[in-house]
């Protein structure tokens, strides 16, 4: 059986930049990661402007363009969301669980910013009465 010094969890910035240096240090390092596989050919490259993916300048930084069917995207949100934290009680709707959902005015599988519209919120199985909390627009709660 193989030991590692150091066990990263996560190949994003930070992980990526710890393992580096502990690498960097003579330590034997393990990164695991849950994400998809990238090969070369997923990266920018000059004179590829049908790539799924741009550069903004003022951000300074590389976004990729993906398009997932809308099904995907709120499973991902949710149960997956929930599998990879480890929380054992949301995720889904089913007996045994927190209950915690919302209800839409529109299908998201329609059109996904339908998801922006949303009728009432449940928490642990209990209407939760919206009117009591008001966003404004910083994204902050008041009361």
């Amino acid at each position: 059986m193989q030991t590692f010094d150091a066990i990263v969890i996560g190949s994003g910035f930070g992980g990526a930049v710890a393992a580096c240096r502990l690498a960097e240090r003579g330590r034997s390092v393990l990164v695991l990661e849950r994400g998809r596989r990238w090969g070369r050919s997923d990266f920018p490259r000059p004179g590829q402007e049908d790539a799924p993916w741009w550069f903004d300048r003022e951000k300074t930084g590389i976004y990729e363009r993906r398009r997932f069917p809308n099904m995907q995207v709120i499973v991902a949100a949710t149960r997956n969301s929930a599998d990879l934290l480890k929380l054992a009680d949301a995720g889904t709707l089913e007996a045994g669980k927190s209950g915690d959902f919302i209800v839409l005015d529109a299908n998201p599988l329609d059109d996904i910013t339908n998801t922006r519209r949303i009728a009432s919120v449940y928490l642990r199985g209990a209407a939760v009465d919206r009117a009591r909390f008001k966003v404004g627009q910083t994204g902050q709660t008041t009361r």
